[in-house]
């Protein structure tokens, strides 16, 4: 654990003592708290300029070996690129799919740069940008941007400056780290065009032998006989590209004067659009959005107990959501669920005779520490993107490795002055161009079991009202 987060740690330590004892904190208590969080937010600062170092000291060397030996250059056919895998890579175990389906050949396009373009840091880059509007000339530095970016340094006629890719993928970073929601997707990186159909075989149905396979059929055969027919069925996956944007202004005097005002406001902005992400990917309607896991037609509702009362959480909701999951989908499935949901979660007990045992079903995560909580064994977290508590959705169980999730790129960014010009206002705008949908377009009823028994990698419990 880094310092900041055990100076955090012990300030939640001594809050969840008082409360553990019943009573507010004292006035030396919360003096106590406040120094930690200072001593934290100041320990934090020190680590993030540490790693920024260490970041641009491994890009330099990225750069230099790059530079070492020729890298191949897009070709003409080039179109999307499924980041980590080959370039003819295949589209993955997943059952839904068959090899070499999820994605067209291409080339990742390497750049043998500094993804900085010479700056230090973001903060270094707007300051530039504001001198350059203020007193005119031009960095050569923009000179290695056009490289990387083509002669439109420059965006348009409002006097914007894109911003160097290596901020750009910082902000995509971050974006993947609240929530292990978008980190888990299956990425598909499009280079060219504004959407990308994959193609997967219909086996939905394994208690039927017409789908079981995707349609392949085994039968046994006498000696001599002829092997009847089967072909495989096949469905199409589209996934569509969407934009979502963002536009925010900053003084002159804000620019100048607050410590990190540039890599605070890249870091808020990327949870802006990450965050309006996470929401489209749970529970998105797909019309000119995506289209989200949890809102969809393959995940399963687990209905409410007889008798149960309203915004309750029952032992047996639970264990039914775990036994309408995919058993493939177990390792890597995770429950995401309301704060609200917590303290039912918490007192779950099993009955035993008249009284009842508390069973430890739920488990919390060491403040602080970044571990998960524990829910049935599955990792846990809080999330308010689940709905409120008793509402269908508080408490969800997913494996987000059996949904695409489609992106042009890294979030691209700029930066401007004239927009607000009179009110000498600097203004920054992301856009970003994303789109995402299930590989399931139904639940999988399997071989053998209840008739209307289904799985899914996407359960749910229903509303309790």
């Amino acid at each position: 654990m880094n310092k900041s987060a055990e100076l955090r740690a012990k300030a939640l330590e001594i809050e969840e003592k008082a409360k553990q004892e019943g009573r507010d904190l004292t006035a030396e208590e919360n003096q106590e708290i406040d120094r930690l969080l200072a001593e934290a937010n100041t320990a934090e600062e020190q680590e993030k300029a540490e790693a920024d170092k260490a970041a641009r000291t491994q890009a330099l060397e990225d750069a230099r070996r790059k530079m070492a030996a020729p890298q191949p250059r897009p070709t003409a056919d080039a179109k999307n690129v499924v980041p980590g895998k080959d370039d003819d890579a295949k589209a993955g175990s997943n059952p839904l799919l068959p090899d070499g389906i999820a994605a067209t050949s291409g080339v990742r396009d390497m750049f043998a740069e500094d993804l900085n373009c010479g700056f230090k840091s973001y903060n270094e880059f707007a300051s530039v940008v504001r001198g350059m509007v203020l007193k005119g000339g031009m960095d050569d530095r923009f000179d290695k941007m056009a490289t990387i970016y083509g002669a439109n340094t420059i965006v348009g006629e409002d006097g914007g400056f894109l911003i160097p890719p290596n901020f750009s993928n910082r902000m995509y970073e971050r974006m993947m780290t609240e929530i292990p929601i978008l980190a888990d997707c299956d990425k598909i990186v499009l280079t060219n065009g504004n959407e990308i159909t994959i193609t997967g075989v219909q086996d939905h149905d394994r208690n039927s032998s017409t789908y079981r396979y995707g349609g392949i059929v085994v039968y046994r055969v006498a000696e001599g006989d002829a092997l009847t027919l089967s072909q495989l069925k096949w469905r199409k996956v589209k996934i569509g590209l969407d934009k979502v944007g963002a536009l925010c202004a900053a003084t002159n005097e804000e620019l100048a004067d607050v410590p990190g005002y540039g890599d605070r406001l890249l870091n808020k902005m990327a949870d802006a659009v990450g965050d309006f992400m996470v929401e489209d990917v749970m529970w998105g309607n797909g019309a000119g959005q995506p289209l989200g896991a949890w809102a969809s037609n393959a995940c399963i509702s687990v209905a409410k107990e007889t008798g149960q009362l309203a915004d309750s959480i029952d032992l047996q909701n639970v264990y039914k959501m775990g036994d309408n999951l995919w058993e493939k989908s177990e390792a890597k499935a995770k429950f995401y669920y309301n704060r609200e949901c917590r303290t039912p979660l918490r007192g779950l007990k099993e009955t035993v005779g008249t009284g009842g045992e508390l069973v430890k079903l739920f488990e919390r995560g060491a403040p602080g520490s970044g571990s998960p909580d524990r829910l049935d064994g599955y990792p846990a977290y809080s999330t308010e993107h689940c709905e409120a508590l008793g509402d269908s959705g508080d408490l969800v169980l997913g494996d987000m490795t059996q949904y695409a999730l489609a992106t042009k790129g890294t979030p691209q960014m700029a930066q401007s002055m004239h927009l607000y010009f009179t009110s000498m206002q600097q203004a920054f705008r992301v856009d970003f161009r994303y789109g995402g949908k299930p590989l399931w377009d139904k639940s999988l009823r399997p071989r053998k079991g209840a008739s209307t028994k289904r799985v899914s990698p996407w359960v749910k419990l229903d509303e309790r009202a």
